[in-house]
């Protein structure tokens, strides 16, 4: 209905239930039930949902042809293609919109995102599907004074190959004399992050085959900006059983630890440390048996810590080793003793230190 002499608390005019369908080529793409908006002069109230709609990049490509936006048309250029093998734009996810909103002098509400089903695609040189199990985004505004509103946004992600990940946001919003809404740069914002991987092991699909990469990761994050726009930062990241392994060279960092920590601008490597573990045994018999049965080739470790500036790109990084089997190989060892410091304002990088060979073997046969 439309009543434009109402005054308050009558509503000008009012927009009853809907129903709205959209299909492209017999499939249903987009199902939404408007349950009711109402509104009058500087008011107004909105709900409803979005049943189901469908993301993907060839959805995504056609709305980009239909309307003309440049940044959503398909890319035509070539590539190459391997038998078999997902693209990365092979993916599609369907996704449920509930929306409850009202404005009277500022914006409240809610509004809630959450998957359906599908799943993404993680671009690499072999792209790989996530696995979505759970991706959910919550938008909250609450009145904070008769000009703007505080905004909270909480995003939840659950991934079988890469974990978990939920972080939250708040900001205030701010109405302008002319009824927009704006974030003002110099309003406080925070965001905290709280994540966890069990096995960054499919981190090997983005470095290629050369490398193994395992272990598990923590961290727990919070950011929150300045009024100059900055952010300072400050949280912990924890790591057990991390391995580093590069078969062809020889490097084997096993049973690694990690313990690191956000303090403003900097990330202060507290400790990484990956202890001595023999996993190859030299052709040259005296090597192997002093490397295997010798005391003083125990308890060796390979141990980093630094400190290093985020936004300038420069530090000091540590490494200590003491009889650590570097280079691990039939034809090859090297077990290390000493220091380096790597002291870095990227790109220039100097390297100071000293290394001494407690037991080496290279077979020379070609």
């Amino acid at each position: 209905g439309f009543v434009p002499a109402a005054m308050p608390p009558q509503w000008q005019w009012t927009v009853g239930p809907t129903e709205i369908g959209l299909s492209v080529n017999g499939r249903r793409m987009v199902s939404a039930r408007h349950a009711g908006s109402r509104g009058g002069a500087g008011r107004w109230e909105t709900e409803g949902r979005v049943e189901r709609f469908i993301v993907s990049p060839q959805v995504l490509q056609q709305i980009g042809a239909d309307f003309d936006i440049a940044a959503l048309k398909r890319d035509e250029r070539g590539g190459v293609k391997v038998r078999g093998a997902r693209a990365a734009d092979d993916w599609e996810v369907a996704f449920a919109l509930d929306w409850n909103l009202r404005f009277d002098g500022v914006p409240q509400g809610n509004v809630q995102l959450r998957r359906l089903s599908g799943d993404l695609m993680v671009p690499a040189a072999s792209p790989f599907p996530l696995e979505l199990e759970r991706l959910d985004v919550d938008l909250t505004l609450a009145r904070a004074d008769p000009a703007s509103s505080r905004l909270s946004a909480e995003l939840n992600v659950v991934s079988k190959r890469m974990g978990r990940l939920a972080a939250t946001a708040t900001s205030a919003v701010r109405v302008t004399p002319e009824g927009g809404m704006v974030l003002n740069l110099a309003d406080p914002k925070t965001v905290t992050v709280d994540a966890s991987m069990s096995d960054l092991g499919w981190t090997s699909l983005l470095v290629g085959d050369a490398i193994d990469i395992g272990g598990a990761l923590q961290a727990q994050i919070k950011a929150t900006s300045r009024p100059d726009g900055t952010w300072a930062t400050q949280g912990a990241l924890r790591g057990m059983g991390l391995r580093v392994v590069m078969i062809d060279q020889g490097v084997r960092l096993l049973d690694g630890t990690l313990q690191a920590r956000l303090d403003g601008e900097r990330l202060v490597l507290e400790k990484l440390e990956f202890p001595a573990r023999l996993r190859a045994e030299p052709k040259e018999w005296r090597t192997a048996e002093w490397v295997s049965t010798n005391p003083d080739a125990k308890g060796g470790w390979l141990r980093v810590t630094g400190d290093w500036n985020l936004f300038e790109s420069q530090g000091v990084i540590d490494v200590a080793l003491h009889r650590f089997p570097i280079v691990q190989r039939a034809d090859r060892y090297a077990m290390m003793t000493g220091k380096l410091r790597l002291d870095a304002a990227l790109p220039a990088l100097n390297i100071t230190g000293k290394l001494t060979a407690d037991a080496g073997w290279f077979d020379l046969d070609m």
